[in-house]
């Protein structure tokens, strides 16, 4: 992972981790040869992990993490042969889709109709407010703004 993709220290901590926790399944069910993971056993350990608990996209990222392990391993190390089934096939869990924590419009109008502080920064923070109102803005998406991204005279931002 440091070598090939260049990932930092805490990714590559995150890897071992999701791996140890994979070979103490694969210890726990026997399995002493990675030659033996099949796609049984990657939905056994799939099954497995969300019988702990854990969230559909930690779920995701464990069996990704496991996937890329085996792949590695078949296709690059030539150490190990790739499962008879490989990983990469499985359908992986899809993370539902999270919406947003929004403002209700009475919220975005007590805030906004709070009389106005004195000072350079309590009327950038309140320019702030009305743009990311305004404009329907992720705080990412109005963090990312520069002053070349007001086109004043035709009255718009440019937004990535």
């Amino acid at each position: 992972l440091r070598v090939e993709r260049g990932s930092s220290p805490l990714t590559v901590s995150a890897y071992a981790a999701d791996l140890k926790d994979y070979a103490q399944f694969l210890e726990k069910r026997g399995v002493e040869s990675l030659d033996d993971v099949d796609r049984e056993v990657i939905v056994a350990y799939e099954s497995d992990l969300f019988g702990r608990g854990y969230a559909a996209s930690t779920v995701d990222r464990h069996v990704s993490v496991l996937k890329g392990f085996h792949r590695f391993l078949g296709e690059k190390a030539r150490q190990v042969s790739a499962p008879r089934t490989r990983p990469d096939t499985i359908q992986l869990p899809k993370a539902p889709d999270r919406l947003p924590d929004v403002l209700s419009v009475a919220q975005v109008d007590a805030m906004l109709s709070r009389p106005l502080d004195e000072g350079p920064l309590a009327l950038r923070n309140r320019a702030i407010l009305e743009v990311l109102y305004g404009c329907g803005l992720r705080v990412s998406e109005c963090t990312g703004l520069d002053l070349g991204d007001a086109i004043l005279e035709e009255g718009y931002l440019h937004i990535l």
